[in-house]
């Protein structure tokens, strides 16, 4: 009994370690920093604590900067899905900051920073 309790514990300490050991390769690699838009909602919140949301919260529209995959269609979906209507017909969408020139890269910094401090995250 002891060795099979032995050898399990051995396995699951390897398993650990195996997916230990490739989860800060996977998180690094293919990911880009996004000026990302939200749109005000709203959202039911539990106040009297039963686990039932039973006030409306709205969240305001903001800005924020994420950072995401570029694998797949993540990218292409927040820039071509998310939006902020300017008002006067006009839309800003989301943008990629992330670019290989710095120049270009601390320009999209900067643009996404006066967005973020017009419209501040909750």
């Amino acid at each position: 009994m002891n060795n099979k309790l032995a050898i399990t514990a051995i396995v699951m300490f390897a398993v650990v370690m195996g997916i230990a050991s490739m989860t800060p390769a996977m998180a690094v690699k293919n990911k880009v920093d996004l000026c990302h838009y939200s749109a005000e909602e709203t959202i039911q919140v539990d106040t009297d604590g039963d686990g039932i949301g039973d006030t409306d919260q709205v969240i305001p529209e903001n800005w924020q900067s994420i950072n995401i995959s570029q694998n797949g269609k993540a990218v292409s979906a927040h820039v071509n899905n998310h939006a902020q209507d300017n008002g006067d017909g006009t839309f800003t969408s989301d943008f990629v900051i992330t670019d290989a020139d710095e120049t270009v890269q601390a320009q999209n910094q900067a643009a996404c920073d006066a967005l973020i401090a017009a419209f501040p995250p909750p």
